[in-house]
């Protein structure tokens, strides 16, 4: 995958959720994008952090394309109440989306704002 965000496509990306490619794609420009929307679980613009929605093994990420907007406080400074340390049900309680989902609207947002030019 090049570095470009004009380049993926929702195709790729599904592909990406369900598994069918595996990649650990680094698109720095992508995760600059995403810190800018607001925080998924609070709304604070920008979110200021990409969180990626996959388990990293161990020297691995998964994909910079499978990130959503989260704020310092609701990434990590919330204790037990922050997206990392809430389990799968909890974070779909929480946000009332899969993270898969959220991936997607971060696609739609970006690529509406790029057809529209209206990145921030």
């Amino acid at each position: 995958m090049k570095e470009s965000p004009e380049i993926l496509t929702r195709k790729y990306l599904l592909d990406l959720l369900h598994g069918v490619v595996q990649s650990t794609d680094r698109s720095p420009k992508w995760l600059g994008l995403v810190r800018m929307l607001p925080c998924v679980k609070c709304g604070k613009t920008p979110a200021g952090t990409a969180h990626h929605i996959r388990p990293h093994a161990v020297g691995k990420r998964c994909s910079d394309y499978l990130t959503i907007p989260l704020c310092i406080d609701d990434h990590v400074l919330n204790g037990s109440r922050s997206i990392q340390n809430l389990s799968r049900e909890e974070f779909i309680e929480e946000i009332g989306k899969t993270p898969e989902e959220l991936v997607m609207d971060v696609f739609d947002t970006i690529l509406g704002q790029m057809k529209s030019g209206n990145l921030y």
